[in-house]
């Protein structure tokens, strides 16, 4: 029994570690499907415990993020984009870097949507 409390401590532990790690602003740079000039976008989070709540900012305007939260190795988060349920994984590289996959995100062509690199902004 002492073992298990142990492992759940050590988890909710890395849980709130990776918790102060994605608070702030952070940018990346959608690339265009044909080679162009890509579109910026600046990711805003904060977090309470394991939830994690913001915003993220594009040409076209700030779309809130729904059902944030800290994993063992990352986040995840949800976007209502023009009425699709975008679901997205992000993966800690180290602590300026956030790889991000979107799930249900439609790309140009069929195509693998690629995901995108987070950097933070100090």
């Amino acid at each position: 029994m002492k073992t298990l409390a142990s492992v759940a401590f050590m988890l909710l532990f890395a849980l709130q570690a990776y918790a102060g790690k994605v608070d702030g602003t952070w940018k990346a740079t959608f690339g265009a499907p044909d080679g162009g000039q890509g579109m910026e976008m600046t990711f805003k989070f904060a977090t309470d415990g394991d939830k994690v709540t913001g915003s993220i900012a594009t040409p076209q305007g700030d779309m809130p993020i729904s059902n944030g939260k800290i994993t063992e190795t990352g986040l995840t988060f949800e976007i209502d984009f023009n009425g699709m349920t975008i679901k997205n994984t992000g993966t800690f590289k180290d602590d300026d870097t956030i790889t991000l996959k979107a799930e249900g995100m439609p790309a140009p062509d069929g195509q693998e949507n690629p995901g995108l690199v987070l950097k933070r902004q100090k």
